[in-house]
C-alpha cells in the first residue's frame, strides 16, 4: 500500500504557481494547473536546475537555466522526445497536500525480486529504505554506495536482509547499487579535500563580499556532480550571484541549504526522551532506539546554480 506524505497546505500553491517540498531528502517540484495538483522531480534531466523555479505555462514548466520544457502532468520532456522525469501521485485530504513518494516513472519491483535495506546517507543523515536487485551479503554499518533523487553518493547499511523482511515502510527512496570498492574509497577522499577547499573558498567570497551568513559545512555526492553548502540560518537574497560563481569555477551545481538543528526532544520522533529513552550511541553516529531514528530533515532554499 503507498504512503502518502503531507507536505504543505493546498493554500500554499495558488494556480499557476509551483513550490518545491522536500520529501525525506527528495526535492519535488509541486505545480498548481487550473485548480489540479501535480508533482515531478524538481531537477531538470539536463543539467539539474530547479524545475520548481520554472516558468509554468499552463502544465508545461520551462527550466531556468537552458529552457528544457516538460509536462508537469505526465513528467514528459518536451524538449527531446523519449524522455521522461518522475511524476508523483498527490491526493488532498482537508487542507493538507500529501504526496507519494513512490513515483510514477519508476516504481519498486514488482513480488521479492528486490532486496530492501535500510540506510542512513548524507551529512545530515537522512535514513530510507533501498532496493537492490541483486541480493548480497551486506554487513551492519557497512558503506555502500546508493543512487538517491540528489544523484549518486555514499550510505551506510543500518538494516537489512533477513532482519527486513515484512518491513513494511512504504517504497523505496532509491536502488542501492554496490558496496564501497577501493575506486569509490579513492574517489571519496578526493571529494573531501575539495569540500574542505570549497568551504575555504565559500568563506572568502563571503567575507570578500560581505555577506553576513554562517557557512558550516559542504557535501559533494560521490559523482562529483552536485555540492552542498550548509548555512546556519537562512542564506541572504544577496548570494544569488554567488551561487553561479562557485558552479561555474567547480564545474557542478550548486545548491545552498539551510541547517536546521535536531528536534528539541532528540534526534527524531520522541528520540532521547522518556519515551523512547536510550539514544546515547547517536554522538558515534548511531541510534540506540528506533532505526528510522534521524535529524531533522533540511529545508530546500531557493539558491540554487548549475555550471554551464
Amino acid at each position: 500500500m503507498v504512503q502518502f506524505i503531507k507536505t504543505c497546505a493546498v493554500g500554499d500553491i495558488a494556480s499557476g504557481s509551483a513550490k518545491v517540498v522536500d520529501v525525506q531528502g527528495q526535492q519535488i517540484a509541486l505545480f498548481n494547473v487550473a485548480g489540479a495538483l501535480h508533482a515531478i522531480d524538481d531537477r531538470c534531466l539536463h543539467r539539474g536546475g530547479s524545475l520548481g523555479q520554472g516558468h509554468l505555462e499552463g502544465s508545461v514548466v520551462t527550466c531556468p537555466l537552458h529552457g528544457w520544457k516538460f509536462d508537469v502532468i505526465s513528467g514528459a520532456c518536451i524538449t527531446r522526445r523519449g524522455m521522461q522525469t518522475k511524476s508523483y501521485a498527490v491526493s488532498i485530504e482537508g487542507n493538507d497536500v500529501l504526496l507519494a513518494l513512490v513515483s510514477e516513472a519508476v516504481k519498486q519491483p514488482e513480488g521479492h525480486e528486490a532486496a530492501r535495506y535500510l540506510v542512513r546517507f548524507g551529512t545530515m543523515g537522512y535514513v530510507g529504505w533501498f532496493a537492490a536487485r541483486e541480493r548480497g551479503e551486506y554487513g551492519h554499518c557497512e558503506r555502500v554506495v546508493v543512487r538517491t533523487s540528489r544523484g549518486v553518493e555514499t550510505g551506510e547499511i543500518m538494516l537489512g536482509g533477513e532482519a527486513a523482511l515484512g518491513a513494511n515502510d512504504g517504497p523505496p527512496l532509491g536502488e542501492l547499487l554496490r558496496k564501497l570498492t577501493r575506486e569509490d574509497k579513492l574517489q571519496q577522499q578526493a571529494l573531501l579535500e575539495g569540500e574542505e577547499r570549497a568551504f575555504n573558498a565559500c568563506r572568502q567570497l563571503l567575507s570578500e563580499r560581505h555577506i553576513a551568513a554562517e557557512l558550516i559545512d559542504t557535501e559533494q555526492l560521490l559523482d562529483g556532480e552536485t555540492i552542498f553548502f550548509y548555512f546556519l540560518g537562512e542564506p541572504p537574497a544577496e548570494m544569488a550571484d554567488l551561487v553561479q560563481e562557485l558552479a561555474k569555477h567547480y564545474d557542478a551545481r550548486v545548491e545552498f541549504r539551510q541547517f536546521e538543528a535536531g528536534l528539541e526532544a532528540g534526534c527524531g520522533p520522541g528520540c532521547g526522551t522518556e519515551e523512547a529513552p536510550g539514544c546515547t550511541s547517536c554522538d558515534d553516529g548511531g541510534c540506540g532506539t528506533d532505526a528510522t531514528c534521524a535529524v531533522a530533515p533540511l529545508r530546500r532554499q531557493s539558491q540554487t546554480g548549475q555550471a554551464h
